[in-house]
């Protein structure tokens, strides 16, 4: 894992150098590297999983082994047939049924799985019942053996049928009654196939190659975030630099242009010349009066 993570910076690093003698951002093509990467592999990984075989891809579903097939008992719905050892497992009925009352007469339905232990040191061939995956019981040692049989014969290797719990009071002083259990189904044992659940998925633990495709996509993600951020950095710092030649380019120009010369007014247009005033003549003034020869 450590060495293909090592593989995978170097060679964006490399396309990062490359890409900054083609005079571009190395860094930027250092990240770009990083995020498209990662997205390339997650790609081939899965058009190469898409291309295996059918039976690769489906799981082979085989018939259930017999200990495993669940038979429905039929009954009757009188709940008389009986079981026995209850009194070994009064804490585990009295956890199902809620605790003891005072009366000890209810009745409280549950479910029960009667199920073979071929390996209970006492008996081979007895059968436990459960109830909500404790024992409650088991039946009856001349009645284990006819029921194994039976279900033998019908392919199953479990059953499971309807049960109720009795008793169990507790009115002080003493005065305990035990809880019971009784089934509902009677002799001959009657089997039917029983819905079956789909089992629940294993857990086999994480691959290496989940390990793999979880970190790839944590990198890339965060990969594109960097980026993300690394590139509006960029923009910002640019547009900032800009700006800022903008005003300096404005200051140089304002000392070294000389400013313009000053426009001089218009010159007054000249006045038209006026006329002389012609003399006024004086009546009383002598007259010179000079003879015509």
């Amino acid at each position: 894992m450590l060495f293909v993570v090592v593989i995978w910076i170097v060679l964006a690093a490399c396309i990062g150098a490359v890409g900054g003698n083609k005079g571009r951002s190395g860094f930027a093509w250092f990240l770009l590297a990083l995020v498209i990467s990662p997205l390339l592999a997650l790609f081939f990984v899965m058009a190469a999983a898409d291309r295996r075989p059918a039976s690769a891809q489906q799981p082979v579903i085989t018939q259930p082994a017999l200990s495993n097939r669940l038979a429905l008992l039929r009954g009757d719905g009188q709940f008389r047939f009986p079981i026995v050892g209850e009194s070994h497992y009064q804490q585990a009925i009295s956890d199902v049924a809620g605790g003891y009352d005072k009366t000890g007469k209810r009745r409280v339905l549950v479910t029960a799985y009667l199920v073979p232990e071929p390996t209970n040191p006492y008996d081979p061939n007895a059968v436990a019942v459960e109830v909500r995956g404790s024992t409650v019981g088991y039946l009856a040692r001349d009645v284990a053996p006819v029921f194994k049989a039976a279900l033998a014969r019908a392919g199953f290797g479990r059953a499971t049928c309807d049960a109720v719990i009795t008793g169990g009071w507790d009115r002080g002083d003493g005065d305990r009654g035990d809880f019971g259990v009784q089934l509902d189904t009677r002799m001959p044992f009657v089997f039917e196939a029983a819905p079956q659940r789909a089992p629940a998925p294993t857990s086999t633990g994480t691959s290496i190659g989940e390990y793999i495709r979880r970190g790839v996509i944590i990198v890339a993600v965060a990969a594109g975030a960097v980026g993300l951020g690394y590139f509006q950095w960029q923009a910002r710092h640019q547009a900032e630099a800009d700006a800022a030649a903008t005003v300096t380019n404005s200051t140089v120009l304002t000392k070294e242009t000389p400013p313009p010369p000053p426009v001089a007014p218009p010159a007054p247009k000249p006045k038209a010349a006026t006329q002389k005033a012609k003399p006024k003549l004086d009546l009383n003034a002598p007259m010179n009066l000079v003879p015509v020869e």
